[in-house]
């Protein structure tokens, strides 16, 4: 396995078996599996915590469809039907706008 620094924020690995992009789709489907669709807050019913950690994500990348789609899930459960349709909302204009975030919303079967 070949490890190298590209900045010191970003590494990528290359081996004979996976190319840099496929570890790189990979981990990224591995973030959003265990901090949005399978969310230990929101399994717990722990809605508000979970709400507030989406809102962390959407301060930092207003562009994190799964942070608004998660965050409109969290909102329903808290029975704040409002921020829910306008959560919602955010989440299908930015589906929209970045087809992307498409091919991740199929794979984890997000309408």
């Amino acid at each position: 396995m070949k490890l190298n620094a590209v900045n010191s924020n970003n590494y990528i690995i290359n081996t004979p078996k996976y190319s840099p992009d496929y570890v790189r789709k990979k981990t990224y489907l591995m973030n959003l599996d265990v901090n949005f669709v399978n969310n230990i807050r929101m399994k717990n019913k722990d809605y508000k915590i979970a709400a507030n950690a989406f809102v962390d994500v959407i301060r930092r990348y207003n562009d994190h469809a799964f942070a608004y789609y998660y965050l409109s899930e969290a909102f329903n459960a808290l029975k704040e039907y409002k921020k829910a349709k306008s959560t919602k909302k955010k989440f299908y204009e930015i589906m929209m706008q970045n087809k992307s975030w498409n091919e991740y919303a199929d794979y984890f079967n997000i309408s």
